[in-house]
């Protein structure tokens, strides 16, 4: 065994250590809270406490019972129902089990077949999630072990108690990384068919389509924009009102943006963290605003450098590390959920490789983004820091692997060649 590999194991022993003792401790004060202090509210791992638990999963059932249609649905706000029709064909055959037309969240909770039908698609979606990264663990060697500690996280125990079905998405990229440079046809297609179906159900995971570019697969990509535009478009044929939902959609979704812009809660972005501070600071409202509309340029252009260094480097867990980020940070509406796209990506990180002392930077920023436990400070209102620490070290991961991109493009540009990816 090479002292690399030695490395790297003590590097997975140290993850894997620090977050099952974070998830005690969190377990630890979640059934035995002190009265109070920064570790007293536990609970706060939760949306709303956990008030309104699965309602990602009830609300689509919902919408999607509503005489009016799923984008004109007046249930809740209309900045909720986006989303390309093609996702219902994982969501609408729960909706013959139970009519929830009439339903409101509270009923679901009471309803044995509602409450059914949300764990048994629980089931499927943590199923289907854990194995694609099963697969993943297989392809780069890495013990499946890793993937303890990854469902102790915060990311899976939030994702969990909302319910959403942003666990189709995840699985289909692990799935896609875990195949898409397969030589027999069935598994290369099945990949780009599952890096498709991605993207239309989140829109952003087509970046980590940036792989087939890289490899200059350029069939492939076109494959992936046609069967894409397909799926996309499509389902609106057949939908009452035809093209006029699609607009509607559009505009739901610009009423999303327009509502998340300024909400920091259990979200990525830096736009979040600057949003905080302006709280704190207490700048005007139209102060704010242009404070929030530079930091969006700024979230683009490191999107955009994310792009670059991703088709640059020659390492491909930090090209992962670099699209993930970008599919983590630009968006205006990226969820806490939305870090289990990190999870492939950390697969790839601990693989056995070339190491040295910032792989141990990089493993504690992964163990501070996936903390468990929970830390609260009060003063006049109670703030919920871990989601914010999350926040700031997915930027600060950002930061450090973009850095050592540039360096180690550099380094080779002067040796007299760009080497090619090593896997």
């Amino acid at each position: 065994m090479t002292q690399n590999s030695d490395i790297m194991i003590n590097t997975r022993k140290c993850f894997i250590a620090v977050m099952v003792i974070l998830f005690v401790a969190f377990l630890t004060l979640l059934l035995f809270p002190p009265a109070s202090g920064l570790f007293a509210a536990q609970k706060t791992l939760f949306f709303l406490q956990g008030g309104d638990m699965f309602a990602d999963f009830f609300n689509v059932m919902r919408y999607l019972s509503d005489d009016a249609g799923f984008y004109f649905s007046q249930i809740n706000e209309l900045d909720g129902h986006g989303g390309f029709p093609f996702g219902w064909i994982f969501s609408y055959p729960y909706t013959l089990l139970v009519d929830y037309s009439n339903m409101s969240l509270a009923d679901c909770y009471v309803s044995k077949g509602a409450m059914f039908s949300c764990i048994m698609n629980m089931v499927f979606m943590i199923f289907f999630f854990w194995r694609s990264l099963s697969l993943v663990c297989r392809k780069y060697n890495v013990p499946d072990y890793i993937l303890i500690p990854l469902l102790l996280s915060s990311v899976f125990l939030f994702s969990v108690e909302r319910g959403n079905f942003v666990f189709i998405s995840a699985t289909c990229v692990n799935y896609y990384l875990a195949f898409y440079d397969a030589k027999d046809p069935f598994h290369k297609y099945f990949s780009l068919i599952c890096i498709c179906v991605a993207a239309t159900l989140k829109g952003f995971p087509v970046l980590f389509g940036l792989l087939l570019l890289q490899d200059k697969r350029y069939k492939d990509i076109i494959f992936c924009v046609i069967f894409t535009l397909i799926i996309a478009f499509v389902p609106f044929f057949f939908l009452d009102g035809g093209f006029a939902n699609l607009t509607k959609m559009m505009e739901n979704v610009s009423l999303n943006n327009e509502a998340y812009l300024h909400n920091y809660d259990y979200m990525f972005g830096l736009h979040k963290l600057v949003f905080l501070g302006s709280i704190f600071a207490h700048l005007s409202e139209s102060a704010t605003d242009n404070v929030v509309g530079v930091t969006r340029i700024v979230e683009a252009v490191m999107m955009l450098l994310s792009i670059i260094l991703a088709l640059l480097d020659n390492k491909r867990w930090r090209q992962l590390i670099l699209i993930a980020c970008a599919v983590l940070l630009y968006p205006i509406n990226s969820g806490f959920y939305c870090a289990l796209f990190l999870f492939p990506v950390l697969i790839l990180f601990f693989q056995d490789r070339e190491t040295g002392w910032l792989d141990y930077i990089i493993m504690l920023l992964f163990c501070a983004i996936m903390n468990p436990l929970q830390i609260n400070y009060t003063n006049a209102s109670t703030w919920v820091l871990t989601p914010l620490l999350s926040n700031a070290s997915v930027i600060a991961l950002w930061v450090v692997v973009a850095v050592w991109a540039v360096c180690d493009f550099v380094k080779r540009t002067k040796k007299g060649g760009l080497s090619v990816v090593k896997k």
